[in-house]
């Protein structure tokens, strides 16, 4: 399994991917292209074989702190309990760090015990409630402080 930057004949699958996961959000293949294009944000695919596994997108939320948020990452079920969440995660603290971020946070259903887990083995912090619902539900806000981490 590798991860490497999506392109754009990605996006059809990608925006699959997020209408199953996060079916709230404006998700459309056009819509997808447009993120990709923008330089504060990063759209990646985890690979499997010849198939998009999952995706990342990782998004510079503050300059001014160089703070980076996980706006979305998803595996597909068949490839799931593999690992390829863990991997896409740590890509995406790697990327921060490249990046000099100070903080990489990312919100989580409150039920998502699985990917809590292992975002608390990577070393995220539980910061409470986030300010805001999404569809109508709380989330989690976890944070990563980087300041002190090394480059990987």
């Amino acid at each position: 399994m590798i991860v490497k930057k999506a392109e754009s004949e990605d996006a059809a699958v990608i925006s699959e991917m997020i209408f199953s996961e996060f079916p709230y959000t404006k998700a459309d293949t056009e819509n997808v292209k447009v993120r990709m294009s923008k330089p504060h944000i990063g759209l990646f695919k985890a690979i499997d074989g010849a198939k998009i596994a999952g995706f990342l997108e990782i998004e510079l939320l503050d300059s001014l702190f160089n703070v980076w948020r996980i706006n979305g990452l998803a595996v597909k079920k068949e490839f799931r309990q593999n690992g390829i969440g863990k991997e896409l995660t740590e890509f995406a603290v790697s990327f921060a760090k490249r990046n000099r971020a100070s903080q990489l946070v990312l919100l989580v259903r409150p039920d998502n015990y699985i990917a809590k887990k292992m975002y608390k083995k990577i070393g995220f912090q539980a910061n409470g409630l986030w300010k805001s619902q999404i569809n109508g539900k709380r989330a989690e806000e976890w944070v990563l402080n980087l300041q002190n981490n090394s480059i990987v």
